[in-house]
């Protein structure tokens, strides 16, 4: 007797996916897939610095604090400017390295010389620019400074090269899982510590970071690791100078806003204001992280570049729209877990920070959009017009109050972006990479 397997009646042609369906459709491109692990990774660094800061400002004075984070706050804008282009260019020629190990060593010696070497100017310039933080960085401890600024540059390296060599998920148990747990640790042995101790403990953690980083991405790499990089390591020279002034003008607007602040409002202010940025900050994140995805499946692809951009900017635009819909309703509960001083001084200000989110996406996903163009003198006009604007934003504010600079923030990353996107509208007409698309 034969049998016959029962085939169900194929799907109608015109029916629409279920719900599930579309899910998982959505994950599977590498642009949702791979940010939505860097955010998920960005929320669990979160978590364990808000629990840090938590503990933090309940144990120490609000002028320690506001001394602390400005360290820290120069440590990362610092690690930012150490990259030298790098963790642009690597990005570009991280997929086809034929010597990717080397590639890596030698990117991390040079990104933490660079961290050493800004962080000593930092300190020779600090005095003339803050004589409070001045006084937290005194020249017997400036080579600590320097090594944890170091250790900061080489972990935010880290992030383009996990997702140059598509490893986003071991970033996400190294930075998120491991480095999290540590910092939630360490706050509690911090009463009474002064503001460079509290930066030096958070800084070791960067320590940590960096190095189990550094380990994972060699590991499983096809070759030995050495000074001697790939032949197109570099290869990109243009694209990563270009890179490093976007990046530099990108990250001077908050290495200034606490120097700002903590002049025109004092220490204790500038405590509330950076625990209200740091919060809004996330929603930044966010936006960097959907860009880079986007940036490095465009590399990555050499089909539709251009239906990658759409998609980064569709799925930047709902994490815009859903982060600082939330941040907005929920502000004053959002920082009541810090203390009342927190709540009651900074939600006017994280409110309007949250929304200076959407400024913030229009310039970064102009810059990327440059970026792949090769436009590289177009990407810097965009970005100086938008740290132009953003800095003159902030001075307007300055002399009225918390909500004074957050407003200048979210009024000239706005301007700003609204003119990058333009600079992008023109400049797509006469790009190699849009002829590329369209031909």
């Amino acid at each position: 007797m034969s049998t016959r397997t029962i085939q169900p009646p194929p799907r109608h042609a015109g029916a629409r996916p279920s719900a599930l369906a579309r899910g998982r459709t959505m994950l599977d491109d590498p642009v949702v897939g791979n940010a939505l692990i860097m955010v998920l990774t960005t929320l669990l660094m979160a978590g364990a610095g808000t629990t840090f800061w938590v503990v933090v400002a309940r144990l120490a004075q609000p002028a320690e604090v506001g001394v602390a984070s400005t360290l820290i706050t120069a440590a990362e804008a610092l690690g930012f400017f150490a990259q030298l282009g790098l963790n642009v260019s690597l990005l570009r020629s991280m997929s086809h390295s034929t010597r990717p190990a080397s590639d890596v060593t030698t990117a991390s010696l040079v990104v933490a010389l660079a961290g050493v070497a800004l962080a000593v100017a930092y300190a020779g310039v600090v005095p003339s620019l803050s004589p409070g933080v001045a006084r937290a960085l005194g020249w017997s401890v400036v080579p600590v400074f320097a090594l944890l600024v170091a250790a900061t540059a080489v972990n935010q390296l880290t992030d383009s090269l996990f997702l140059a060599l598509d490893r986003v998920r071991a970033n996400l148990w190294v930075n998120g899982v491991l480095t999290g747990t540590v910092r939630m640790a360490v706050p509690f042995a911090l009463a009474g510590a002064g503001a460079f101790r509290i930066f030096g403990v958070l800084g070791a953690t960067s320590v940590l970071a960096a190095g189990a980083s550094i380990a994972v991405i060699l590991h499983r790499l096809p070759d030995r690791p050495s000074l001697r990089p790939s032949p197109g390591f570099g290869s990109a020279r243009g694209l990563a100078a270009a890179g490093y002034v976007v990046n530099g003008l990108l990250i001077t607007p908050q290495l200034v806003l606490p120097l700002i602040v903590i002049n025109t409002m004092g220490a204790a202010l500038n405590a509330v204001f950076f625990i209200s940025f740091q919060v809004a900050n996330l929603l930044n994140h966010a936006v960097y992280t959907v860009g880079n995805a986007m940036y490095a499946e465009a590399e990555r692809t050499t089909a539709a570049p251009r239906a990658v951009t759409l998609r980064g900017a569709r799925t930047m635009a709902a994490a815009v729209v859903l982060g600082a819909g939330t941040v907005v309703l929920a502000a004053p509960l959002l920082l009541a877990v810090f203390g009342a001083r927190y709540a009651d001084a900074g939600a006017p200000a994280l409110r309007l920070l949250a929304l200076g989110a959407s400024g913030v996406a229009l310039n970064y996903w102009a810059a990327m959009r440059l970026r792949l163009t090769a436009s590289g003198r177009t990407m810097v006009l965009a970005q100086l017009i938008s740290t132009g604007l953003t800095l003159a934003g902030v001075a307007w504010g300055a002399p009225h109050g918390l909500t004074g600079v957050a407003l200048g923030w979210w009024l000239g990353q706005s301007a700003g972006g609204a003119i990058a996107l333009l600079l992008t509208r023109l400049a797509q007409d006469r790009s190699p990479y849009d002829r590329k698309v369209h031909g």
